[in-house]
């Protein structure tokens, strides 16, 4: 594992292209009609779901940033958490709003919100461990 951490911080272009992918791919599978796709029918499964897209989608754009050896550690999360957060809510919107197969629900927001708050600690644990070896 701390190879692969490693090798994707000394790849910063692979690591920018991977989070804009898995964001459009976020996007489309938030406002696409996705009823035919197979998924877990357990209690809580979506929010499940969220929690896990958007804490991979703050780690992944983390990863992105401390790639770029000069940054500020603070003001880099407090950045990806908010668009990220910002970027969960304006979803939830779109899809009340833009499709007539899909509603906001404030508790998927808030799955989103506490995936991100939980990507915080994983983010500093790597950068922790990794800052020296970028």
């Amino acid at each position: 594992m701390q190879q692969l951490i490693k090798s994707l911080l000394e790849h910063k272009k692979l690591l920018f292209t991977a989070a804009i992918c898995y964001t459009a791919v976020l996007l489309y599978l938030s406002l696409g009609n996705i009823s035919n796709i197979p998924r877990p029918k357990f209690q809580l499964a979506d929010k499940v779901w969220h929690f896990i897209a958007y804490c991979g989608l703050a780690s992944l754009w983390g990863l992105a940033f401390f790639a770029i050896k000069k940054h500020n550690l603070t003001k880099t999360i407090i950045i990806i958490c908010i668009a990220a957060i910002v970027f969960g809510i304006i979803v939830e919107f779109l899809q009340g709003s833009l499709t007539s197969y899909r509603t906001f629900d404030f508790f998927d927001a808030l799955a989103n919100t506490l995936g991100v708050i939980v990507a915080v600690p994983i983010l500093l644990f790597i950068n922790h461990k990794y800052r020296d070896k970028i």
